[in-house]
């Protein structure tokens, strides 16, 4: 019978350098998300006090400050409001006009998120 064994040298040692890798990769990217998330929370905020282009949507407070960042998974948040009218200012009434802040929002710092992003990503690979 006739056999060979084949060894490669650093194998393991690679294999575990990638494991830390690939395990840094989606720490960061958790973080990266929650980061993300509350970047637009903040914009979110910033409209409905009126600082942007969208009509000023406070009269007590309430809206405001219910908007808030939830993990909801890894590598996944939401960035929502729990008051019982916040779908009827974001979309409108046939009284109420729309008002967009969470579109709009996400619109205007969508490449920020983005960029955030993929620099955690790099990070964890440096």
């Amino acid at each position: 019978m006739v056999g060979m064994t084949t060894r490669i040298e650093g194998a393991e040692k690679a294999q575990n350098w990638l494991q830390k890798i690939i395990f840094k990769i989606f720490k960061n990217t958790d973080e990266g998300v929650v980061e993300g998330a509350n970047i637009l929370k903040d914009e979110i905020e910033a409209s409905i006090a009126g600082k942007r282009s969208e009509p000023r949507s406070v009269k007590t407070g309430r809206f405001l400050n219910s908007i808030s960042v939830n993990k909801t998974g890894k590598t996944q948040a939401e960035v929502a409001s729990d008051v019982d009218y916040s779908m009827f200012l974001e979309y409108g009434t046939i009284y109420i006009p729309e008002r967009r802040h969470f579109r709009n929002s996400l619109k205007r710092k969508e490449k920020k998120i983005i960029k955030k992003m993929k620099e955690k990503v790099e990070d964890a690979t440096k």
